[in-house]
Parts: structure tokens; C-alpha cells; sequence
């Protein structure tokens, strides 16, 4: 669930809490601000408890607003730390073409069902298609709100290259996110009907989270590639 963490100083963050009791969401939010917020998170006016450890049972629901007193909330945790030299290679049984054509920037709306990202869940709008410049912002429908965005950063003049910028990644399968991603493809013909995916980039984190931001971001580059060739895969039968 997607939650915004308010500061009763100012400041506010949005985050992903995969759900759990009271003392997980505390442990989450106590990273976010950098002090420990034990026994003091309130959702309106109630006091969220330990001794009673669903956070459910206080109400705690998708696009909750929780408020942390005597704080200032920044949407960027302190002692984030820079993950250098991400690369992963992946070779996959479709024409380069096809490969450059199903991953473009512009496109990811026809690969969201792929992925995880039910098109009837989660809207997606683009500020300029598959131009560099151009912004892709991901929205929930269930709460109206802005789930993340990524900007083309880079497109070389063949499309067998680019890269994306976000500010921050919130997680739905992790209690942290990534900040300050920069990230692409660059695709290249092993043969008429092969393409090599090499997946490179650079992202900042929690040091705690060294392993496990690195599982998660292979993940999701292989969900890309495994989604490109599942594609390829349904448009060639649909010809037959």
C-alpha cells in the first residue's frame, strides 16, 4: 500500500508499506526520518500502538496520511549510498527490431499487463511519446495518486540505446525505495533472430539494503526482457 508520511514540522514522503503490525511501519518510517519514531505515529488524531500490532486495525489502509510529530519529513532518507556499475546481460530469441520496437520508452503502456501493472489498476500518461524529454508518469486508480515518474534521459539515432531517470522508486515488494535511478537497455543482434539485452545503470539506497536492492532490480530488468519475448511470442502467433 502506498502511504504519505507527514511532518508535523513540514515536509512529506510517499512510501510503500507492504502491510504488517505497528512496529513494522515505525521501523520503515524511523529509516525515512533518521530517528527513532517508536509509540508516536498518528493517523489523524489516533495514536498508532505496538501492543497492538496489526496497523489495519487502526485504520492504516492504502493512501493513508500518517503524521510524525516534532519532525521534519524529507522524501529522501539520510545515508543513502550510490550502487555503481549495475550490469546485467540477457540474450533472448527475437529480432533486434522487435526488441527495439516492444521496450522503446514510448511503448511501455502495451507491456504493463506483462509486468505486473494491470493497465485497469494503475494509468499511465507520457508528456512526449518517445522523445528525450519526455516524462512517464504512473498513477494509481484506486487512490489517484502519483505512484513514481521517469524521464527519457538518452535515445541514440537507431533506438538500440536509451536511458531513464527516477527520482525515487518506491517498492511494492520491499519497505524501501531507490533513489535517483539512471538506467537503459542497449540492444544489439547476436543474429537475425537473437538479441543481446545489456542492462546497465546506477541508483542510490539504504546500505542495508545493498543485496536486497540488487535482487530487485535484476528482477525487474528480467521481467522486462522476459516480458519483450513473451510479446514477440503473441504477435507472431496472432499472423499465423
Amino acid at each position: 500500500m502506498q502511504l504519505t508520511i507527514q511532518g508535523e514540522k513540514g515536509g512529506s514522503a510517499q512510501i510503500q508499506f507492504p502491510g504488517g503490525s505497528v512496529g513494522d511501519l515505525e521501523a520503515v518510517v524511523s529509516e525515512l526520518v533518521g530517528a527513532d519514531v517508536s509509540g508516536t505515529l498518528k493517523l489523524g488524531d489516533q495514536l498508532l500502538m505496538p501492543k497492538y500490532p496489526p496497523a489495519s486495525a487502526f485504520g492504516v489502509a492504502d493512501g493513508s496520511t500518517i503524521t510524525v510529530p516534532g519532525v521534519q519529513v524529507s522524501n529522501r532518507p539520510k545515508g543513502l549510498v550510490t550502487m555503481n556499475d549495475y550490469t546485467q546481460k540477457l540474450t533472448i530469441d527475437v529480432p533486434l527490431d522487435a526488441v527495439k520496437s516492444i521496450l522503446a520508452f514510448g511503448q511501455f503502456e502495451l507491456m504493463m499487463p506483462y509486468v505486473g501493472m494491470p493497465p485497469s489498476a494503475i494509468g499511465l500518461e507520457f508528456s512526449d511519446g518517445n522523445n528525450v524529454g519526455s516524462v512517464r508518469t504512473f498513477t494509481s486508480k484506486g487512490t489517484g495518486k502519483k505512484m513514481f515518474a521517469e524521464k527519457l534521459e538518452t535515445l541514440s539515432e537507431d533506438g538500440s540505446k536509451f536511458s531513464y531517470s527516477v527520482k525515487v522508486l518506491p517498492l511494492r515488494s520491499a519497505p524501501f525505495s531507490l533513489y535517483d535511478i539512471c538506467a537503459g537497455p542497449q540492444m544489439t543482434a547476436k543474429s537475425d533472430t537473437q538479441t543481446e539485452i545489456t542492462w546497465t545503470g546506477v541508483y542510490k539506497v539504504l546500505p542495508q539494503y545493498h543485496a536486497a536492492a540488487t535482487a530487485i532490480i535484476t528482477r525487474l530488468h528480467g521481467g522486462f526482457t522476459s516480458a519483450a519475448a513473451a510479446m514477440y511470442k503473441k504477435q507472431q502467433q496472432a499472423k499465423l
